[in-house]
C-alpha cells in the first residue's frame, strides 16, 4: 500500500536530491506501507499548484501503485480547496495520467478541479478521492429530492469508474446516468439496468444477475470490483466493492463516512441486509 507522509529523519536526504524544478513549496514522502521509497513534492503559483517526483532507483513502483499515487496527491490538492488546477511536470505514461483525469497542455498535463468539490465537505471523501459519506451530498439536487437521500446509484458508478480506472468527474457520471432514467430516478433513485447500460457504454466490462445471498457471495468472491444492490431496514442501497488480496472487500460509501471499510460479505450482509436476495453488477 502506498501512503504519503512526512518524517524529519528524512529531510537532508530529500535537500541533497536533484529535482525537476526549483523552487518548490513542500515535500512529502512516498511510503511503500512504512518504508520510504521517494518523495513528491510542489510548487504552488496562485490557482495553480505543480507536482513531480522522485523514487528512488531501487524502489521502483509497480502499476497499481502509481496508480494509487496519482489518486493520493490528487486529493491532498484537492482537499486544499484553494486550486482549480493540478499541473503534473514529471514523467509517467500518458494513459496513466488520462486516466486519472490529467490532460496534456503544451509540455505539461493538468487536472481540472471540478466545481462540485467547492460545495461538497471534504468529509465526503476518502483519502485517495472516493466518495464514502452520502450524507454530505445534500447540496446536489436529485430529480425531486438530492443526492443525500437518493444519490447511491451515481456514486456507485463514480467509485466504480474509478477503482477501474476510467475516472469520469462527479459532473459527467451524475448527468450521464440522469439523462437515461428522467422519470423513474426522480421517484425511486437509480435504475440498476441502466446503470448497468451506462457502466457498459462507459467501457467497463461489466456484467450483472440477481441472485440469492448466498449465490451473491460467491460471485463476489470470483470477480475484482463491481456494484452492490441489497436491501436493508430503511430500503435499497448501492453500494461499491473492490476485493483485496486476502479474500476481504473494501466497501464505499456502505456505511457513510467509515474509512478503509473492509469486511468479508458473509459479515456484512448478515449484519445489513434485509431480504435474502441481491443484485450485483460485477467485473471478473
Amino acid at each position: 500500500m502506498i501512503l504519503l507522509g512526512t518524517d524529519i529523519n528524512h529531510t537532508i536526504q530529500f535537500d541533497n536530491l536533484k529535482l525537476d524544478f526549483y523552487p518548490i513549496t513542500d515535500y512529502r514522502l512516498i511510503k511503500r506501507d512504512f518504508e520510504c521509497i521517494g518523495f513528491f513534492y510542489w510548487k504552488e503559483e496562485g490557482e495553480n499548484v505543480s507536482f513531480s517526483e522522485l523514487v528512488f532507483e531501487n524502489c521502483s513502483l509497480r502499476k497499481q501503485e502509481f496508480h494509487q499515487y496519482l489518486d493520493l496527491v490528487s486529493e491532498f490538492f484537492t482537499k486544499r480547496k484553494e486550486f482549480k488546477r493540478i499541473l503534473y511536470l514529471g514523467k509517467l505514461h500518458k494513459n496513466l495520467l488520462n486516466s486519472h483525469l490529467y490532460f496534456q497542455k503544451g509540455s505539461i498535463y493538468q487536472r481540472i478541479i471540478e466545481p462540485w468539490r467547492d460545495v461538497i465537505d471534504n468529509s465526503a471523501f476518502d483519502e485517495e478521492g472516493y466518495i464514502i459519506n452520502q450524507d454530505k451530498t445534500e447540496v446536489l439536487p436529485f430529480g425531486f429530492t438530492n443526492s443525500k437521500r437518493a444519490g447511491c446509484g451515481w456514486i456507485a458508478a463514480y467509485n466504480l469508474l474509478k477503482i477501474n480506472h476510467r475516472e469520469k468527474t462527479m459532473n459527467e457520471t451524475f448527468f450521464g446516468l440522469s439523462e437515461n432514467h428522467i422519470l423513474t430516478g426522480e421517484v425511486f433513485g437509480q435504475n440498476i439496468y441502466l446503470l448497468y447500460y451506462w457502466l457498459k457504454k462507459q467501457g467497463l466490462r461489466v456484467h450483472m444477475t440477481h441472485l440469492s445471498q448466498k449465490a451473491c457471495i460467491e460471485q463476489m468472491k470470483n470477480s475484482s470490483s463491481g456494484i452492490l444492490l441489497y436491501y436493508h431496514k430503511r430500503g435499497s442501497h448501492f453500494t461499491t466493492y473492490k476485493k483485496l488480496e486476502d479474500g476481504t472487500f473494501k466497501l464505499y460509501n456502505a456505511i457513510y463516512g467509515k474509512q478503509n471499510h473492509i469486511s468479508t460479505m458473509e459479515e456484512f450482509l448478515q449484519k445489513h441486509s434485509r431480504i435474502p436476495l441481491n443484485f450485483l453488477i460485477y467485473i471478473k
